[in-house]
């Protein structure tokens, strides 16, 4: 979530918890997908 919010940079999360910062960003990426999914279902299910 920090890293969605940008109240983080990835380079501050990765190291807040000792991984590497493009683990960070697939993290990201795949939250982002996520929610872009859930977000075309909801406007998908309120069109019917």
């Amino acid at each position: 979530m920090e890293a969605i919010s940008g109240r983080k940079t990835i380079q501050e999360i990765a190291a807040d918890h000792a991984i590497h910062p493009i683990q960070v960003s697939q993290w990201k990426r795949k939250r982002q997908t996520h929610n872009a999914s859930e977000t075309a279902i909801e406007e998908a299910t309120d069109s019917s």
